[in-house]
């Protein structure tokens, strides 16, 4: 296969980075029909614990705000369901810099950080982020303050926690990546578990309510996920 010039891999990333921006646009502007039920569906973990939707209810204090959050809550639920044809868009892409015997690795390798990701993220909505929401809720009565709390900055916590959970769960592929690439081998991993376990537990600790089952509901997923990059790297190699 003749290679390909620096000019001509710049004009199939600009025609990548042009469909991703129609498909994620159009999909957007479809699902924005439907952002009172995906409202409802991220204001789930805050509602379930407390058995009570008007108890919490969330507020606004600008005009625009429910328009601006519902294009938000409509842009990552097209994310979401436009992932696997975006997946495919970007292995396509990036499988001439592999070799010929590792291209039958891109797709899959795509297909497992997609659902990696997924796993971090229902993790975090049906675990993590309860808790946290828990926590917070009832210390800042503890506090003796109102727990008046704004859409704009729930959905973008409630967000940005799901998107770091998420991210989190990425780290066997970026272990992959890097033991690919003789940059981390089985037995620095495994002589380094004692430091990734304090690390592990002190993040935990820090995300998470100040309490035992709190942290060991977080602590425990990334622990089995520091065990097997090491089973990852030794299968590897």
């Amino acid at each position: 296969m003749k290679e390909k010039s620096f000019l001509e891999h710049l004009e199939e990333l600009r025609w990548l980075i042009l469909k991703i921006g129609v498909i994620l646009l159009v999909a957007t502007f479809v699902l924005l029909y439907f952002s009172p039920h995906l409202l409802k569906v991220i204001s789930w973990p805050l509602h379930h614990w407390l058995h009570s939707a008007e108890a919490v209810a969330l507020r606004t204090l600008r005009p625009a705000s429910a328009i601006v959050i519902g294009f938000k809550l409509s842009f990552l639920a097209a994310l979401v369901v436009t992932f696997p044809l975006l997946a495919y868009f970007f292995a396509q892409f990036f499988s001439p810099a592999f070799k010929p015997e590792e291209k039958r690795w891109v797709v899959p390798l795509f297909f497992c950080a997609g659902l990696l990701f997924a796993l971090g993220a229902l993790f975090c909505f049906f675990v993590a982020l309860p808790l946290v929401l828990q926590f917070l809720w009832n210390y800042g009565a503890k506090m003796g303050l109102a727990n008046d709390w704004t859409i704009e900055y729930y959905v973008s916590f409630a967000t940005g926690l799901i998107l770091m959970f998420g991210l989190a769960f990425e780290l066997p592929i970026l272990v992959l990546g890097l033991v690919r690439a003789s940059i981390l081998t089985p037995e620095f991993l495994r002589q380094k578990r004692p430091y990734a376990i304090v690390a592990i537990l002190v993040v935990a600790a820090v995300v998470t309510p100040p309490d035992v089952v709190s942290q060991i509901l977080v602590a425990v997923p990334m622990l089995i996920l520091y065990e097997g990059c090491v089973w990852i790297a030794r299968w590897w190699k």
